[in-house]
């Protein structure tokens, strides 16, 4: 995974790193021959994930995404413009660093 654009206090620490330090979760799941590891993390100003799939042919999809710590109104701002640009509840979410279900609930509450 590249450490483009991460945040110094996550960029210089390899994902073994991430996982044993306090205040990370990290998860592992296999779903449909898929194996998918998450790991996140919150710092004082801002979220980071790292989502790695690992399809059965090899193949293999990462994703690394850092948001602020920021308002609610503020979030709720981001998320309805990244809806108004077509992006799906689960693309807002990896996107903001939060669960599909509370982009739902901040969208239609």
């Amino acid at each position: 995974m590249s450490n483009l654009n991460l945040p110094a206090t996550i960029g210089n620490k390899s994902l073994s790193d991430l996982i044993n330090q306090p205040g990370t979760k990290a998860t592992f799941e296999t779903k449909d021959n898929k194996q998918t590891v998450t790991v996140k993390r919150k710092e004082s100003n801002f979220s980071f994930q790292a989502k790695i799939d690992l399809y059965p042919d090899g193949t293999k999809k990462e994703s690394i995404t850092t948001s602020p710590n920021v308002p609610a109104k503020a979030k709720k701002q981001t998320m309805k413009a990244m809806k108004s640009e077509g992006k799906t509840q689960q693309q807002i979410a990896d996107a903001t660093g939060t669960s599909q279900a509370t982009v739902s609930r901040t969208l239609n509450g």
